[in-house]
């Protein structure tokens, strides 16, 4: 047993031995590469053996870099196995030579830079002036930037043509001109220079103390004088400076006084010469005498009179004393009015003058009122509204140009004067027409004649007698031109303050009814707040009130005018009514007839009038300037078709559906359809039919084959 394990281990450490031979005998591979992969050398040898390095190898230089071999990637020893060596460098930053030459190439710096450097120039350099120019360095012949390599800068100069100071001085040495021109320039020489005056002497300009010449170089010139003598002036002056003796003489003169002066007197004070202000002596210079003189305080009369001229105090009273007023004066009252006094005519100021107060009183209008008014005398101040003219009329307005009145021209069911309100109220109340003085477009505010302020308009109303009534009827035309409510009362103050001088009499004053015209400056808003004005003005003086605006209001003014603004006979007998009620109520007196004004119900929305239909009988005497429409009829846009609408309806029961609706504003034509129906109006956007659409169902109320009925939206 034991010889057989010993054959065994002979046997494995023979084999052992055999495969470790063999392993030593294998050969190893070297390599040296470079930075970039180049082989540098290469060998092989025996595990164990020394490896041979190459000679330090080189790599190229960058414009920013030179490169320094410091060895290699690993240690080089005994050779193992396989192995490669790579070379390792130093990054050295590259120097550079910046220099910097003067005009004349000398070095006026140089110095090594590292690559990227911004190089430092030197200080300022310069070059030498010549007798005809300056120098004055303006930089570098190129732009000092980071260094890249080697590099030279050029000092780079401006030359200057070589100026020159000169001066002109006065006898002290101030200058009086100083400047710097170009060599050879011929100096401009300064105004004539001045030396003060002595006491005893005055200085003559006779030039300058070298010749002036070309500029050559810095100099200076230096003003001359001759002494001459001197002489003064003595005035002798009144108080107010005015010259009344006047001489120039040499120094030492002894001066000669005029005649003795005289001072107006002012208000306050009369003066009396007494002397000059000071001594007269000999001159030693100029000199002024003044005359002086004494005053004496004025005395004046102040008066206080009374409206008729009486004297109620009088005194004489030194200038400046204020005056002492009476006891407050009374005046009698007369058939027209009663009297209040209210103060002066004028602010009692102390004294400066003869003066004369005049009493002022405040006057109030007594109070007038009537019994009745059969026979009283009605006049009136109006515009347009209250016009009539026409020849052989029984009473006519006031003017009958062409232009200043409204009536019957424009108007064509008050054709006649009796259709008026103010014919329909003469002849209900059986008063007597003063003068009617309207005027179309006048207006209460102005300065011509045609102003309802005007004296010349004014002044007619008495011309058939005192009137017992006057109408101010005036203000649409105002607030069309856009005056203020203040300027309207103010125009309307001053109309009445000219009446109540002219006559004892009742005035009254006419609000504005309503309109729907927005023309001109005309507004809703301004009609408002005359209104509001009126009857204060109203209330203010005591006047009656004639209220349109309380009648002719939103929902009925169009049953009433003929226009915007003007009122036809329905309207002209509505005013009529109003204007009696309110004469009567001012003076109580019972108005036993009745004001027939109307405020319609609202019509359901959409009911309107047809007029055409395409099927039936046409009343042209009642539907002028429109046609009959039929199934499949052309409709060409003309001026008989200006502003209708063409409504498609069918039957559907009791009632019309609308299946169509538009517009002629261009040539149409139609299918066959139950009716057409054409709408006649001047202003097709207030119409019913601009309110129903196509699918909304309609009643008929009435004929639609006689064209007498009406359409009305079933909600």
């Amino acid at each position: 047993m034991k010889k057989l394990f010993a054959s065994f281990f002979i046997f494995v450490f023979t084999l052992t031995l055999a495969l470790c031979l063999v392993g030593c005998a294998k050969q190893c591979t070297y390599r040296f590469v470079n930075e970039n992969g180049t082989v540098l050398s290469e060998g092989t040898g025996k595990k164990g053996s020394t490896i041979v390095a190459p000679a330090n190898p080189t790599k190229a230089s960058t414009d920013e870099f030179s490169y320094e071999f410091i060895g290699w990637d690993k240690e080089v020893g005994k050779l193992e196995s396989d192995i490669t060596f790579i070379a390792q460098y130093k990054e050295v930053k590259r120097k550079y030579t910046v220099k910097f030459l003067n005009h004349d190439e000398s070095v006026l710096k140089e110095e090594s830079v590292e690559y990227g450097s911004l190089p430092t120039a030197p200080a300022t350099p310069t070059k030498a002036d010549t007798d005809e120019f300056s120098y004055e360095f303006v930089g570098w012949d190129k732009e000092v930037v980071a260094v890249t390599g080697d590099v030279t800068y050029t000092a780079k100069f401006e030359q200057t043509k070589r100026k020159y100071t000169y001066k002109f001085v006065n006898f002290d040495g101030s200058v009086l001109k100083e400047d710097k021109v170009d060599y050879g320039t011929l100096l401009t020489i300064p105004a004539i220079p001045e030396k003060p005056e002595t006491a005893e002497f005055s200085y003559e300009f006779i030039g300058w103390d070298k010749e002036v010449v070309a500029v050559t170089g810095d100099v200076v010139y230096t003003a001359q004088y001759r002494e001459v003598k001197r002489q003064y002036t003595y005035k002798f002056v009144n108080f107010d400076g005015k010259v009344l003796k006047s001489e120039t003489v040499d120094y030492g003169t002894l001066p000669t006084a005029p005649a003795n002066p005289s001072r107006t007197a002012t208000k306050e004070f009369t003066y009396t010469f007494s002397g000059w202000d000071k001594e007269i002596v000999a001159v030693t210079g100029d000199v002024v005498y003044t005359a002086q003189y004494t005053s004496t305080k004025n005395k004046y009369t102040y008066k206080f009179v009374d409206f008729d001229g009486t004297i109620l105090s009088e005194e004489e009273v030194e200038y400046g004393t204020l005056p002492t007023a009476p006891e407050d004066p009374t005046r009698p009252e007369d058939e027209k009015r009663t009297y209040e006094f209210i103060g002066w005519d004028k602010e009692i100021a102390p004294v400066t003058g003869d003066v004369v107060y005049t009493a002022v009183y405040q006057s109030t209008v007594k109070e007038i009122k009537y019994t009745e008014l059969a026979g009283k005398i009605i006049s009136i101040l109006g515009d347009s509204i209250s016009t009539f003219y026409q020849d052989g009329s029984p009473m006519n307005s006031y003017y009958g140009q062409v232009g200043r009145f409204y009536y019957p021209t424009y108007c064509q069911d008050v054709r006649t004067v009796d259709k008026t309100w103010w014919g329909q109220l003469i002849n209900n109340t059986n008063m007597i027409l003063g003068v009617n003085n309207s005027w179309s477009g006048s207006t209460a505010v102005g300065t011509d004649e045609s102003a309802g302020c005007s004296d010349a308009r004014i002044n007619t109303l008495i011309q058939n007698g005192n009137p017992d009534i006057v109408i101010l009827y005036l203000g649409t035309n105002d607030l069309c031109s856009g005056f203020s409510v203040e300027s309207f009362i103010a125009a309307y103050e001053m109309i009445l303050s000219k009446i109540y001088n002219l006559c004892a009499t009742q005035v009254y004053v006419c609000t504005l009814g309503y309109t729907e015209y927005n023309g001109m400056k005309y507004t809703e808003e301004g009609r408002i707040a005359y209104n509001k004005a009126i009857r204060a003005f109203a209330e203010k003086h005591n006047l009656g009130v004639i209220p349109l605006d309380e009648y002719v209001q939103e929902d009925n003014y169009k049953l009433y005018l003929n226009d915007y603004l003007h009122y036809k006979y329905k309207g002209t007998t509505l005013l009529s009514q109003i204007f009696e009620k309110a004469i009567c109520d001012y003076n109580s007196i019972e108005y036993t007839g009745t004001i027939d004004v109307e405020h319609p119900e609202p019509e359901p929305k959409g009911r309107v009038t047809i007029g055409a239909y395409n099927s039936g009988v046409w009343d042209e005497n009642v539907y002028k300037n429109s046609a009959i429409l039929y199934s499949y009829d052309s409709l060409g846009k003309g001026s008989s078709y200006l502003y209708y609408y063409i409504v498609k309806i069918v039957k559907e029961g009791d009632n019309y559906r609308v299946v169509g609706k538009k517009d002629i504003n261009v040539a149409e034509s139609f299918d066959s359809c139950d009716y057409y129906i054409m709408i006649n109006s001047e202003n097709p956007s207030n119409q019913f039919f601009k309110d129903v659409n196509v699918n909304d169902l309609l009643t008929i109320t009435g004929d639609i084959t006689s064209g007498n009925c009406t359409f009305t939206l079933v909600e």
